[in-house]
């Protein structure tokens, strides 16, 4: 880095702080000029820098903040110490193993295994396998019990040091809770020990609860022209019972997840191997790797990127680590539908029979769901080139159905009425709500998956006939071979088909549900314009990047008729930045908050004379410039909602602005046509 003496930014970057740290990347040492070159592409935030990159550099930096008083931020770190103490005190001298497997897999940490392997026509039904059992020191602590599980085991050492004296392990709690909210908590130690158990205790019962039902849905499977679906379930057991505790407990919540690698997806780069004629290997100048989230647009089956100067196009999924074992799950799986009310919903671990939004039935049949566990990979007969022809596959779609009727009674106490003092405003929170990203492909079809290779493309139909499987995906080549004429298998057979990819992420999420105050007027429209007003001035009451709180229009309302604002902490695990937005049901504080939004959206008569949808001196940011595309961004309209509500008076339907909105024109995001026309390019070799 020291001798670069250009930079080309591909996009503008979101903020100023990502801006210097990339263009500050020239020119460091004293020796000549340097320049920075940004390329400003055909979307609304770009065009609106290009139109005035004075404003944009003139903006402060943001203050880096230590969130000391953020109570289950502190005691996730409180957690991880117990459980790093217990292990330390029952594993042998000498023991070696990674950062991710220190506390090993679910499946042994609970006591429970996978089942067997369905063979051919067998009928009887195989025995459920045990896992393997955790290795111990030689002289066992006296708090074990023999023949216990781990989890088990763990909550027995909890019980000691809550009635024994511990003092080594105050000693470490003592410093690691020395100056945060949670300080004074080591007065009363047995009530900080039995929240641990109990916090413990909850969070892997939900996992034992998901295990169970997968078990018991393998169980029902009892004839032999069910070993399919049999060893599809199989498959669904083994990948939770192999995800670390971890991972698993970070998701949960019990531990923090910064510091991990946890659900980061890689993308492996393979060529042809010059040293050994007809094998491949792995690139190892290229490090692609992303978190879940991103890798869902980023590196899905057909997507192309530049790395290294080069373009790599992805071209299916990691069956293992290795890329080589044949008898691994892809990942998790899971299913998708739409309701009669054209609600989206999902689920995991059991079948989808009524919709938890409006307890309708589904309006067809269940799609389903496929989370990617080990990454996604290109061809050895398609390695890098040089081309700058990127392109995407699909489109990213975000969902949640944390906020059901069925989860009224469960956060009855997270639900605050007449939020901010204001009536048919409420407001509602959870810790563990869960984000869903998923793609569905070129042609929302889902995407075919070769279970030999991994080969992945989208599909053109919803179909389990062999013959509407793309004429390429039936003649392609294995993913490791570096000759593309070779033929990977016989048409159709060993495919998973339709499968739609997914990640998804526990955090925090708070619903303003504002459908009562103003009935018709929750517009999509209106209702994704008032969160992305809010994710500002919650950003700015809380000194935060914006993109820390992340905004998504939900169904809401009687029988989710109308939309609600959704926002949650863009922060794996979440870290109480929504929570504190909350401010407990205080009415001033809470409005404050929406007076701070009326701000955002105003910013002062000349901006609220000219803008009616948005600019980016009031809503247009990196992270909002698609809702722009999709004409979800109406601040005239918004604001005079606003203005009526927080006035107490009727609310009605403003007028559209005379004038043009402030800033360049732009280009929207590809329509479906484009869209489609490029993957049959893409498809058809021509691009």
């Amino acid at each position: 880095i020291g001798g670069l003496s250009g930079v080309l930014l591909a996009n503008v970057p979101p903020g100023k702080a990502n801006y210097l740290q990339r263009a500050g990347r020239a020119g460091r040492r004293a020796d000549g000029s340097s320049v920075a070159v940004t390329y400003a592409r055909p979307r609304p935030y770009d065009q609106a820098i290009f139109a005035d990159l004075g404003d944009y550099l003139a903006k402060p930096l943001r203050r880096p903040v230590v969130l000391l008083k953020r109570e289950r931020v502190v005691r996730r770190h409180f957690h991880a110490l117990l459980l790093n103490s217990f292990f330390q005190a029952i594993m042998p001298p000498g023991i070696h193993v990674g950062a991710m497997r220190a506390y090993g897999l679910m499946g042994g940490f609970c006591g429970v295994g996978k089942p067997g392997r369905w063979e051919g026509r067998n009928a009887a039904k195989p025995v459920l396998t045990t896992p393997d059992t955790w290795l111990l020191a030689a002289s066992p602590p006296t708090w074990w019990h023999e023949g216990g599980t781990v989890r088990e085991n763990f909550l027995h050492y909890l019980a000691s040091i809550r009635d024994a004296g511990a003092a080594e392990v105050r000693h470490a709690a003592g410093r690691l809770l020395a100056g945060t909210i949670c300080e004074g908590d080591l007065a009363v130690w047995p009530a900080l020990i039995v929240a641990a158990e109990q916090c413990f205790t909850e969070e892997v019962g939900t996992w034992i609860t998901d295990y169970d039902n997968l078990l018991a849905a393998w169980e029902a499977t009892t004839e032999p022209s069910q070993a399919n679906q049999a060893n599809a379930i199989r498959y669904q057991i083994e990948a939770i019972c192999e995800t670390t505790v971890i991972e698993t407990l970070a998701d949960r919540q019990f531990l923090p997840r910064y510091g991990f690698p946890i659900d980061l997806q890689k993308l492996k780069v393979i060529s042809k191997d010059d040293k050994r004629p007809g094998r491949s290997r792995e690139e190892d100048q290229y490090r692609l790797q992303r978190s879940s989230l991103l890798a869902i647009g980023e590196y899905v089956p057909g997507s192309q990127l530049l790395a290294g100067g080069k373009l790599v196009t992805s071209h299916g999924l990691l069956k293992h680590w290795t890329g080589a074992a044949l008898d691994k799950a892809f990942g998790l799986r899971g299913q998708c539908t739409t309701c009669v009310n054209g609600h989206f919903f999902y689920d995991i671990s059991s079948s989808l029979t009524m919709c938890p939004i409006c307890k309708e039935g589904p309006n067809s049949s269940s799609r389903d769901l496929l989370f990617p566990k080990h990454g996604f990979t290109s061809a050895a007969w398609d390695p890098p080139k040089w081309s700058t022809d990127v392109d995407r596959v699909g489109r990213v779609q975000t969902a949640s159905i944390t906020f059901t009727q069925s989860s009224t009674e469960n956060d009855a106490n997270r639900e605050i009425s007449n939020f901010a003092g204001l009536p048919g405003v409420r407001a509602r929170y959870r810790e563990d709500g869960e984000i869903l990203v998923y793609n569905s492909g070129d042609y929302d079809k889902g995407f075919a998956i070769c279970i030999a290779c991994g080969y992945a493309e989208s599909e053109r139909k919803v179909s389990d006939n062999a013959a509407d499987l793309p004429s390429s995906f039936k003649s392609h080549a294995p993913i490791y071979s570096t000759n593309i004429k070779l033929r990977c298998r016989k048409e159709g057979a060993g495919t998973l088909r339709n499968q739609i990819l997914a990640a998804h992420e526990t955090t925090d999420v708070l619903l303003v549900d504002v459908s009562e105050a103003i009935g018709e007027q929750a517009d999509r429209a209106v209702i994704t314009t008032l969160g992305y007003a809010l994710q500002r001035a919650g950003a700015e009451i809380l000194e935060l990047d914006s993109r820390e709180i992340a905004v998504l229009a939900v169904p809401a309302g009687p029988e989710g008729r109308y939309w609600g604002v959704m926002l949650y902490d863009n922060v794996p695990g979440g870290a109480g930045h929504v929570a504190e937005l909350l401010s407990e049901g205080d009415p001033e504080a809470a409005r404050g908050w929406l007076e701070t939004a009326r701000k955002v959206m105003y910013v002062n008569e000349e901006h609220h004379e000219h803008c009616e949808t948005a600019c980016v001196r009031c809503l247009l940011a990196y992270d909002a410039q698609f809702a722009m595309s999709d004409g979800l961004l109406q601040r005239c309209k918004a604001f005079t909602i606003l203005d009526q509500l927080l006035a107490g008076g009727p609310i009605s339907q403003p007028a559209a602005l005379p004038r043009p909105a402030l800033g360049q024109p732009y280009v929207p995001r590809l329509s479906n046509e484009e869209r489609l026309r490029r993957a049959a390019q893409r498809q058809s070799g021509k691009r």
